[in-house]
C-alpha cells in the first residue's frame, strides 16, 4: 500500500503530482519506521508484540490512505471535465469510507489493548512487562491521534477550498450573487433538489 508507483499509474494524476506523492510515500515509510517494536518473533511477550505490529501496520495504512485522499481531493478541485470530476469524487468517497472503517477498527484495537494492559498490571503489580505494555500502547495511541488529526485537517482544507471554488463558479454566472444565496444553492445541489442549470437566479420547483 505504500508503493509510490501505484500513484503514477492513476490516470487522473499528473506527472508533477505523481512525483510529489512518491516523495510523500518516502516520508510515510520514515514515519512508520520510527515506532520501535522490539523483537516479537519468539519468547518474551511474543503475542503482545504480534498484536502491536498489527496495529502499527494499520497505522501505516491509515497514513497512506490520508495521502491518497489528499491527492484525490486535489484532482477533484482541478478537474477540467465532468467525467474527471465524477471519477475523482467516486474514488474519494471510496477511499474516505475505507479510511473511516480502518480508523474505527484501530480505535477499538487500542481500547481493547488498554483494557488488557490494565488487567495485566492489576494481576502483576510492579512487573516490567506491565510497563512495557503501557509504554507501547501510549506510543501507538499517540500515532493514532496524530494520524486522525492530519486526516481531519486534510478534510477541513478540502471543504474550505471546495467552498471557495464553488463560489467562484457561481459568481462567474451571476456576479451579484450573495454568499447566502451561494450556500443555499450548494445545499440544494447536494440534496439533488434542483438541476444544476437552475441553481442560480431561479427558484426550485
Amino acid at each position: 500500500a505504500l508503493q509510490g508507483g501505484l500513484y503514477c499509474s492513476h490516470r487522473l494524476v499528473s506527472s508533477l503530482r505523481c512525483g510529489a506523492m512518491v516523495d510523500r510515500m518516502d516520508e510515510l515509510r520514515g514515519e512508520c519506521s520510527d515506532i520501535e517494536m522490539g523483537e516479537p518473533s519468539r519468547g518474551f511477550m511474543a503475542a503482545f508484540f504480534e498484536e502491536v505490529n498489527g496495529v502499527k501496520s494499520a497505522l501505516c495504512t491509515m497514513a497512506a490512505s490520508v495521502a491518497r485522499i489528499e491527492a484525490l481531493q486535489s484532482e477533484s478541485l482541478t478537474a477540467t471535465s465532468a467525467e474527471e470530476g465524477k471519477a475523482a469524487a467516486k474514488q474519494l468517497q471510496e477511499e474516505s469510507g475505507g479510511m473511516n472503517v480502518l480508523a474505527k477498527k484501530v480505535r477499538a484495537q487500542l481500547k481493547a489493548m488498554d483494557a488488557a494492559n490494565k488487567l495485566f498490571a492489576k494481576k502483576n503489580p510492579g512487573a516490567s512487562e506491565a510497563r512495557i505494555r503501557t509504554n507501547m500502547h501510549a506510543t501507538l495511541s499517540r500515532k493514532f491521534v496524530e494520524s486522525m488529526a492530519e486526516y481531519q485537517e486534510v478534510q477541513a482544507r478540502f471543504k474550505s477550498k471546495h467552498r471557495e471554488r464553488m463560489a467562484r463558479q457561481y459568481r462567474m454566472v451571476q456576479p451579484s450573487i450573495s454568499q447566502e444565496e451561494i450556500d443555499a444553492a450548494r445545499r440544494r445541489r447536494r440534496a439533488g433538489d434542483c438541476p444544476r442549470s437552475r441553481e442560480i437566479g431561479r427558484d426550485c420547483p
